[in-house]
């Protein structure tokens, strides 16, 4: 799975390449326009909360 930074997507967008790759929730915050583009083809990845030490 390929995540891609929001200055890679912006620059794909400005030379008008499709995006097959998948793109993070923070750059649909961004960049929220994204979701119209016709040749968006990733995915949107939503992190999750989990605990790096559970409690004891």
């Amino acid at each position: 799975m390929t995540i891609l930074d929001t200055s890679v997507v912006i620059n794909k967008v400005k030379s008008k390449e499709s995006i097959k790759e998948d793109i993070t929730v923070v750059m649909l915050v961004e960049y929220p326009r994204i979701v119209y583009r016709k040749h968006l083809y990733g995915g949107i990845i939503f992190p999750h909360k989990t605990r790096l030490h559970p409690s004891t």
